[in-house]
C-alpha cells in the first residue's frame, strides 16, 4: 500500500497537519507538535507561514474502514475554503502579535514615566540616574 501525506481530520488540533505528518512518518502526532513548538521558538515568525502553506497544500484525508483495514483517503475539499480559513488565521495571528507589542510598549512607557516621576520626587535627576540619560 502506498503511503500518502494527508491531513488527519480526526486527530487534529488546528488543521490536522501535524497528525498527517505523524501518520506519514509512522510516529505520534504529539512528537511532531513538539517539534513545531521547538522550531517556533528558534525561528519565530516563519513557522506559522510554513504551517499555513502545509495546511493549504496537504489534502485533507478521510478515514475509510474497509475489509483491508482502516485507511486514509483524500477528500475533495475545496482549496479555496481552506485558503480562506488559513488566511483568516494568519491575519488574526499577526493582529494579536501587533497588539501584544503595542501593549508591551504602553506598559514600558507608563512604567518609565512613573519611575521618572517618583525618582524626581525623591530628588534624583536624570543626570544622576545615568542609564536613563541616554533615553532623553
Amino acid at each position: 500500500m502506498e503511503k500518502k501525506l494527508l491531513r488527519d481530520p480526526n486527530n487534529r488540533l488546528l488543521g490536522g497537519v501535524s497528525s498527517g505528518i505523524g501518520n506519514y512518518l509512522g510516529c505520534d502526532a504529539n512528537i511532531i507538535r513538539l517539534l513545531w513548538i521547538v522550531v517556533s521558538l528558534i525561528v519565530w515568525g516563519f513557522t506559522p507561514l510554513i504551517y499555513a502553506l502545509l495546511w493549504i497544500l496537504i489534502p485533507k484525508g478521510e478515514v475509510i474502514v474497509s475489509e483491508n483495514g482502516t485507511q486514509m483517503q483524500p477528500t475533495r475539499s475545496g482549496c479555496l475554503g481552506t485558503f480562506l480559513k488559513v488566511s483568516f488565521g494568519i491575519c488574526i495571528f499577526f493582529i494579536l502579535s501587533i497588539a501584544f507589542l503595542v501593549v508591551i510598549s504602553i506598559i514600558l512607557a507608563v512604567g518609565l514615566t512613573i519611575f521618572t516621576f517618583f525618582a524626581g520626587l525623591l530628588g534624583f535627576s536624570l543626570e544622576s540616574l545615568g542609564a536613563l540619560q541616554m533615553l532623553f
